[in-house]
């Protein structure tokens, strides 16, 4: 039973002083802490492959465009943390109806520049979506937002 309990030691902290239980406590909170630091990243949808992307856009252009679509004041406020819309705000963005575009890429691209304006909103508050989603993110973050979006409804299995 003693080298049971130095193992345990070993793996839970109680070879540092702390007793078995609090070690096992211990283990368990790193494991909970791991697993939701990994939650929190926004996920890349797994049709998103290097091969069926638009030209010029890579799998890392897609994973930091999903970064920025989720920070504090971008495009989550409006269109929801999984795109899916929010409030009645800003549209689903993993269906497929495009209100403002084709759905391009490049009309992508144009949309997040351009913004929409007030004529043609078609929420129930008459909210517009401001050019670049009212944030200052640069041309290029632009380009690896509007991968992120294409690849939520095109990304080929």
């Amino acid at each position: 039973m003693h080298s049971s309990w130095s193992t345990n030691a070993r793996v839970t902290g109680a070879s540092r002083g702390i007793g078995p239980d609090m070690g096992h406590a211990l283990a368990t909170h790193r494991c909970v802490a791991l697993t939701v630091a990994v939650l929190a990243v926004p996920s890349v949808p797994l049709a998103a492959q290097s091969d069926s992307l638009p030209p010029g856009v890579s799998l890392e252009m897609v994973r930091e465009g999903a970064e920025i679509f989720a920070r504090a004041r971008n495009c989550w406020s409006c269109h929801g943390e999984d795109a899916k819309g929010s409030h009645g705000i800003g549209p689903d963005l993993t269906d497929g109806e495009w209100w403002h575009s084709d759905g391009s890429y490049e009309a992508i691209i144009r949309q997040i520049l351009g913004g929409v304006p007030t004529a043609r909103v078609r929420n129930r508050f008459k909210a517009r979506m401001p050019p670049r989603g009212g944030s200052d993110i640069t041309l290029r973050q632009v380009r690896a937002v509007a991968a992120y979006v294409w690849s939520l409804r095109n990304g080929a299995p």
